[in-house]
């Protein structure tokens, strides 16, 4: 069927003339459930002169009955909505912002991107907690692109949440056009209570993150550190840079002797000098040479401060792309807001590479959270993570494709809980190093399996937990028993 909206003079008991802009009702945008996923949907009308002191109102009407359902709050028919003038306007602190391209009619319409190149300390943003009212929000045939010049520190300071509805796009640089090396970008949460504002990709909206080129994202010690030393010997540093965040990860029994610093100066290919010195000794000698992972990136998104973090929830069928992104103050107890959780199945997917999750501190903070009971199209891979207080990794039991290689994991705080904990069956889980894992009662990799096999598990590593390196148990009762598969090349 079809959808019009009109605008009508209430005052003149009158349609206005040139008003009536008839879609598809294919023409809008997707929702796999009631709610606020749709976003907006600009009806452009013709140019209009509306009269002073007239009241106006927004009619819609479909061509068939229950094809639509039009968000509004609990008066009926009091439909939420806006109207675009012609009076422009730069935004400025406290505005709210509504991205969406134009819809002139059946099947038909105009793209509307828009350049993020704000480089000042602007809050943006109403400081509305609610999803409803969003301080930016971009919906269909609409896009946000950051900018992409050299020497560039672009910064996005927002109070309020940040939502991308069915078929918006949000662009933090691109793949063929990475933000530069020399530039960087920020998007940052001013949250007041921790984890009221974050970030939202609803389904079918696209998020992509694209950072420049770290060269090295891990590497080893490469001759023992004593505690209190500064100059630090490694087998890479190429691509690093001053004031880079190191993790260092324990050699010993004692879990908590991971340790973060930063770097003064490159000295050489092999070699950095730390601001301040170690608090503990690491080996730097095989079989037991420290990992070492660089947590900074020239994209980062983040929360206010380590008490007032903000989060990351992608919703069912959205689609991301994030590679050389940098995370952190993410997290709380609370559903969805738990640090990165994901729910993507379907058409959806979620592609992570490269990039780095760190100081999620507030208690029951997790990492990458994945929370579809068939989450699918999952690859989490070469990304390092550092200093989260619970999970850095989970995911509920599922028959989605996840793969998971070449990470990283160092450090959690919390007395209840793994560094990385499966409840699925048939993952990929290949060359991962968990290091650090706090509570004496568990510790690094759990798999939490019923009748079938752990699927593809190799290549990992586990050391200086304080409980269990790796685990294994059945998460069914004595009648499901059966839990299979093969472990192979573990340290």
């Amino acid at each position: 069927g079809t959808i019009s909206v009109e605008l009508y003079n209430n005052t003149l008991s009158a349609s206005v003339s040139g008003t009536e802009v008839t879609l598809n009702v294919s023409d809008l945008s997707f929702c796999t459930v009631s709610g606020d996923q749709g976003g907006w949907i600009l009806f452009k009308f013709a140019s209009v002169l509306l009269l002073a002191g007239n009241a106006y109102n927004v009619r819609a009407k479909t061509s068939d009955a229950s094809q639509v359902n039009l968000f509004r709050d609990g008066t009926a028919n009091n439909w939420s909505r806006l109207l675009r003038t012609t009076t422009n306007q730069a935004p400025v602190a406290g505005d709210d912002m509504y991205i969406f391209g134009e819809h002139t009619g059946a099947g038909t319409g105009n793209n509307i991107s828009v350049t993020m190149d704000n480089t000042a300390v602007t809050d943006f943003g109403s400081a509305s907690t609610s999803l409803a009212t969003p301080a930016i929000s971009i919906s269909k045939r609409g896009t946000l692109q950051v900018g992409v010049a050299v020497s560039t520190n672009y910064y996005l300071r927002i109070s309020g949440n940040f939502i991308v509805y069915s078929q918006g796009t949000l662009n933090i640089g691109t793949v063929g056009t990475p933000i530069p090396s020399s530039s960087s970008a920020v998007l940052e949460f001013d949250c007041a209570v921790n984890v009221d504002f974050g970030l939202t990709i609803l389904a079918d909206g696209n998020f992509t993150s694209q950072g420049a080129v770290k060269t090295i994202v891990k590497t080893l010690l490469n001759a023992d550190a004593s505690a209190a030393a500064t100059v630090i010997t490694l087998v890479s540093t190429a691509g690093w840079s001053a004031n880079d965040e190191l993790g260092f990860a324990s050699t010993t029994r004692t879990a908590s002797q991971s340790e973060k610093k930063t770097v003064s100066t490159i000295d050489s290919g092999t070699q950095v000098t730390l601001t301040a010195g170690l608090t503990n000794a690491h080996s730097g000698t095989s079989p037991t040479q420290a990992e070492v992972i660089n947590l900074t990136r020239n994209v980062k998104i983040r929360g206010m401060s380590a008490t007032l973090q903000s989060y990351v929830d992608i919703k069912n069928q959205a689609i991301i792309d994030i590679d050389y992104t940098e995370f952190y103050w993410l997290g709380s107890a609370t559903a969805n807001k738990r640090g990165i959780t994901i729910a993507t199945i379907g058409v959806g997917s979620f592609n992570c590479q490269f990039s780095s999750l760190y100081d999620f501190v507030v208690a029951s903070s997790q990492g990458l959270n994945i929370s579809s009971a068939s989450g699918s199209t999952i690859t989490f891979s070469n990304n390092v993570t550092y200093n989260i207080h619970s999970e850095h990794l989970t995911n509920v039991a599922t028959s989605g494709i996840q793969t998971f290689d070449s990470n990283v994991f160092i450090l959690n705080v919390t007395s209840a809980g793994w560094m990385v904990a499966f409840g699925d069956n048939g993952i990929t889980f290949t060359n991962n190093t968990v290091v650090s894992g706090a509570d004496s009662n568990r510790g690094g990799i759990t798999f939490q399996e019923a009748i079938t096999d752990i699927g593809t598990f190799s290549g990992n590593t586990a050391h200086s937990n304080a409980g269990s390196g790796i685990n294994i148990t059945s998460s069914g009762g004595s009648s499901t028993y059966g839990i299979g598969g093969t472990i192979s090349s573990t340290t």
